[in-house]
């Protein structure tokens, strides 16, 4: 992502905390007085102004999907992966028992709280009202929820598969270490999500870039 957009999405982000912020601190008695001055015009824009900023910033607040959003396909890469699933299919089970075996290992490291980012994967956060969150998940995944205090820097990272395909995700730091990630998005809800959530951490964002190359299996990241 190019600087610019960086920027953008930093404005935005800052405007939309200014704006939460804002709304937080304005006290009834104020808000009374500035109704009463008002006219009836200006009140019915500003009721329907203020509706629409509480159904945005209302909490708990989703931030992300509850499912991985599936992303749009080609007939054609749907007929290439239906014929590379017939070639695994031989060795499907051995690729069971090697995903169990590393679920259990996962499971074990969770347990002594070692947050392993490869497992700690989920499609979203659900934000409370004091800005703690809770890792949205599917399957026996720990639903971990960290506190406003815990996060220090998000890392939107993009995977280039060759010149088909491109995958999002949101690299969550707690404490200095990426210990969560946020996937299945689109490249627009990705902005929508970091914009979201530098508006209520207000964390450092940085962009990172991989590319797997395709062709012979190989990768390499920046």
């Amino acid at each position: 992502m190019s600087g610019s957009a960086t920027d953008d999405l930093l404005t935005k982000s800052k405007l939309l905390r200014q704006r939460i912020e804002a709304r937080n601190n304005l006290s009834p008695t104020a808000a009374a007085s500035r109704k009463s001055s008002d006219s009836k015009v200006t009140q019915l824009d500003r009721v329907t102004q203020n509706q629409s900023t509480a159904q945005q910033d209302s909490f708990p607040m989703l931030i992300g999907n509850l499912k991985k959003r599936r992303p749009e396909e080609s007939i054609f890469i749907q007929m290439m992966r239906v014929m590379f699933l017939a070639l695994l299919l031989p060795i499907f089970p051995f690729m069971y028992l090697f995903d169990l075996f590393q679920q259990q290992s996962y499971k074990r490291e969770y347990a002594q709280n070692i947050l392993n980012p490869a497992y700690l994967r989920g499609t979203g956060l659900m934000v409370r009202s004091d800005i703690s969150a809770e890792l949205i998940t599917k399957g026996n995944v720990p639903r971990y929820m960290f506190e406003k205090e815990d996060i220090t820097s998000i890392t939107h990272h993009t995977i280039r598969y060759g010149l088909s395909h491109t995958e999002f995700e949101l690299r969550i730091h707690l404490h200095e270490f990426h210990a969560l990630t946020l996937y299945g998005f689109t490249s627009y809800d990705s902005e929508d999500m970091v914009t979201k959530l530098v508006s209520l951490y207000d964390v450092e964002l940085n962009h990172t870039t991989e590319y797997v190359d395709t062709s012979d299996g190989g990768g390499g990241g920046g």
